[in-house]
This record gives structure tokens, C-alpha cells and sequence, in this order.
């Protein structure tokens, strides 16, 4: 939830998502462990987060973490070279950077708070090549083609806002905006129409473990989408004792995993079976 209307996943828990929540900036985070409750849909505890508000001053942050190749060590040694593990994954950048800024718009009447954010990472997939024998439907095999190597990348470029309105001492309203793009995986071909291009000696596609291997050409795994929510609230204390509330959210996402662009799809997948 976020300022106690549902987001994220389908009615009754049903369904889930990708969406980032933006605890870094929040003004509150209210957990609730106890099931059945009346002002949620669902059994079971229920997470709710109140973004922050900007105020009569203005104030910000920026946050900045970046880890590459030079951060990581390795464990590889006989022993596990002796069981064939002859790479271990490697990690190639790992970054977040975050700003947010709040203030008065105008004074006592008007207040905004907003944030950017992009964060990302990048990682070898160990043991997993390039298929010499892609795109070829006369040979339906796996043969390594160390030419280039695959790698597991995402990363999700995030812009929010909230505005909050003082249009009587007894009325309030407010109104919040959250964008997040999402990048997960790229293409196959260099210059192919996606999110995140091909390199020269590697691609962002192809899997190992997890729910089955498979190499590069056959990966669905590109996220090139976005998701946003967008909320309107009312609140108007009438009484010290009677307090009435109204709020509007949508959640909408457009997700799918799809093949990388440039790939072959009217040679049908083939799973092999190794004893």
C-alpha cells in the first residue's frame, strides 16, 4: 500500500510486481501483522508506505553508491575446479544514485516533494557463451561460441512527485505520481531496437539454473516497459472526533518478458536433456 490505498499486485494478493518501492524517501512505513483487518483486502500482514511531503523550507538529498570489477575477489580454486566449476560470476557494475528535493511552491498553501532515481547492475553469467549454431535450422545443438559471453543486466530509471494542497484550514489535498522504467536484459543484435544494446563480445540475454538453462538466442527475458501509480487523496478533519478521508489510486504495469530483438523466433525451441 501507499498512503493506505493498494498498489503493486492484483486484487486479493493474486498477482505481484516489479515495482520499486521508494522507502528511501518515505516519511513513514507502517506494517501490520495482524490479519482481517477492515481497512485492507487481504489476510495476512500488510505493508503501507507514506511518502514524504515537502514544507515551508526547502531541503534535499542525493545519494551515490557505484561498485565495478575492482570490488569483487574470487574463491576458484582446485577443489572446485576438480568438480567442473571453472568460473564464478562476475560482477561488472553495481550502481544507485538518488536525488530529492521538497519545498513550498507557495507558502503555507502549496508544497511538492520529488525524486530521480536510476540504479542498476551488471553481472558474467559463469560457464555461459554464445551459441555458434544460433539461427541455423539445420542444427538444432548448443555449441559454444566464446566470441562473446553472457551477462545478466537490469537496471530501472525511477521519477516521482508528490504534491500536497492546503485549500482550506479543514481541507486537503494531494496528489502523487510515480514513473519507473524498466530495463531488464537487451538485444541480441547490435543496433536492434531495445532498451539496452549488444555489445561487441557480450549480450544480455541467456540463463543458467533458476527455471532452466538456456542460451542467449533463446532467452524471453527483455523487461522494456514501464510501470506508474498515480494517486489522489482528500482529508478534512470536520470534528476532533470525526475525521473523513478520500483517496483515488491506479497501479498499471505493463509487464512481459519477451525475446531479445534481432533474434531468430521461426526456429522452434529446442530443450536437451543431459543425463
Amino acid at each position: 500500500q501507499i498512503d493506505g490505498m493498494n498498489v503493486g499486485s492484483a486484487f486479493n494478493g493474486g498477482g505481484v510486481a516489479g515495482f520499486d518501492y521508494d522507502t528511501a524517501n518515505a516519511q513513514e512505513i507502517q506494517v501490520t501483522i495482524a490479519g482481517g483487518l477492515g481497512e485492507t483486502d487481504r489476510g495476512g500482514p500488510a505493508f503501507n508506505m507514506i511518502p514524504r511531503t515537502g514544507g515551508n523550507s526547502f531541503s534535499g538529498t542525493y545519494f551515490l553508491s557505484y561498485a565495478g570489477e575492482w570490488a569483487q575477489s574470487s574463491n576458484l580454486d582446485d577443489e572446485l575446479r576438480s568438480y567442473g566449476i571453472n568460473e564464478v560470476p562476475g560482477l561488472i557494475k553495481n550502481y544507485d544514485t538518488n536525488f530529492a528535493l521538497g519545498g513550498p511552491i507557495v507558502r503555507d498553501r502549496l508544497w511538492f516533494f520529488g525524486n530521480a532515481r536510476t540504479f542498476g547492475s551488471a553481472s558474467l553469467v559463469p560457464g555461459l557463451y554464445g551459441n555458434a549454431n544460433a539461427g541455423n535450422p539445420n542444427a538444432f545443438t548448443y555449441a559454444e561460441d566464446r566470441s562473446y559471453k553472457a551477462r545478466n543486466a537490469n537496471s530501472k530509471l525511477i521519477g516521482a512527485m508528490r504534491l500536497t494542497g492546503q485549500l482550506t484550514p479543514r481541507n486537503n489535498l494531494g496528489f502523487y505520481y510515480d514513473y519507473q522504467k524498466n530495463s531488464s536484459a537487451g538485444a541480441y543484435k547490435q543496433a536492434a531496437d531495445q532498451c539496452r544494446d549488444r555489445g561487441d563480445d557480450w549480450v544480455a540475454l541467456g540463463a543458467i539454473g533458476g527455471f532452466g538453462a538456456n542460451s542467449p538466442e533463446a532467452g524471453n527475458q527483455v523487461w522494456d516497459d514501464r510501470e506508474k501509480i498515480v494517486q489522489g487523496t482528500w482529508s478534512s478533519p470536520v470534528t476532533n472526533r470525526l475525521l473523513l478521508e478520500a483517496g483515488l489510486s491506479s497501479f498499471n504495469s505493463r509487464w512481459g518478458l519477451y525475446p531479445g530483438a534481432g533474434a531468430d523466433q521461426s526456429i522452434v525451441s529446442i530443450t536437451e536433456l543431459i543425463d
